[in-house]
């Protein structure tokens, strides 16, 4: 018997305003029929109260509009005028982007419930690798995010660290990491070739250089950290795509420390991917530094690749990445 039928609809939609990860809320609605039949029918409210949540902090604002500008820039970027894209960017840094909730545009909170939907995984995936007991082994595991209403997950008995939701974590860990990632996504965007075609040099140069002076020591080491996660993920991609891929490691790896010895890692360890991508043996036209500018091209193209991962053969990875290095 489902144990939720016996709740009022009212107490049954407070119970998933509560929650804060498209995973939590997958499995909730995979294990509860009623539950399901929920969401169906209260898909709107509780996509509302879900993007409430995870933009609520003290930097509600500025997380607010940098969610705005990634989401229009990114329905701009499909539109044949470049003045829709420039108009975007001139609102994004004036901070004057309108608000979907006090416009009540459902449209726009769908999409953004959506975006912030897509980057929640990364920030579990980056909090379940970072608090694994054997970091060098939860690294090289692939996030499967092949749905974003599904939200991260890990295959069972497979090579891969335990999953932390960002509904364990305490509000304000959770607002400072799902900030960090916007920020890190939507600096690097305007930061693009083709932000700086649509603009003059100066204003393109000022707008840069307005977003970096607002950022503090401990938040560009915060973005700095993102970077670190980012370029680690590209690492994990060169490792499926060799004959060495993750898809062929032991199912009996979990994550648990090494034994019988239990080693120690430190509180900071930098995961360099050109040792993986020196291991696809590409040939030597291919060159090696580029790799590390694979992380400001920012978090779509990344989770393009992974997704493509999860279901490629390693050959087709490595012909890929041939294609584009």
């Amino acid at each position: 018997m489902d144990c939720f039928s016996k709740l009022p609809p009212e107490l049954r939609i407070r119970i998933f305003s509560h929650f804060t990860s498209p995973s939590t809320i997958f499995r909730l609605v995979q294990a509860s029929p009623i539950m399901l039949s929920q969401y169906r029918v209260s898909k709107t409210t509780i996509r509302r109260q879900y993007a409430v949540n995870l933009l609520a902090g003290d930097r509600h604002e500025d997380l607010l509009q940098d969610t705005l500008g990634l989401l229009y820039l990114e329905l701009s970027n499909k539109q044949p005028d470049n003045h829709v894209m420039k108009y975007i960017i001139r609102q994004w840094n004036s901070k004057s982007l309108p608000d979907p909730f006090l416009q009540k545009d459902q449209a726009a909170i769908a999409k953004l419930c959506k975006l912030l939907c897509s980057m929640s995984m990364f920030v579990e995936d980056y909090i379940s690798k970072a608090t694994s007991s054997n970091p060098p082994q939860a690294y090289l595991c692939l996030p499967q995010i092949g749905d974003p209403s599904r939200g991260l997950y890990y295959k069972e008995h497979s090579f891969s660290p335990r999953h932390v939701t960002l509904d364990d974590l305490i509000p304000s860990e959770r607002h400072h990491l799902i900030w960090a990632f916007i920020k890190y996504d939507m600096y690097y965007k305007i930061q693009s070739p083709k932000v700086a075609l649509l603009t003059d040099d100066n204003e393109h140069s000022d707008m840069c250089e307005k977003a970096f002076k607002e950022l503090t020591n401990g938040e560009r080491e915060a973005l700095s950290c993102v970077s670190d996660y980012v370029t680690a993920v590209y690492g994990a991609l060169f490792t499926a795509s060799t004959r060495c891929s993750t898809s062929h490691a032991s199912s009996t790896l979990q994550d648990t420390p090494a034994n019988p010895a239990r080693l120690l890692y430190p509180d900071n360890l930098y995961f360099s991917p050109l040792l993986a991508f020196d291991d696809m043996k590409l040939p030597s036209k291919c060159i090696r530094e580029y790799v590390i500018y694979l992380a400001v091209l920012g978090f779509d193209l990344l989770g393009d690749l992974v997704r493509f991962a999860n279901k490629a053969q390693p050959e087709d990875m490595r012909s890929w990445f041939y294609t584009i290095i």
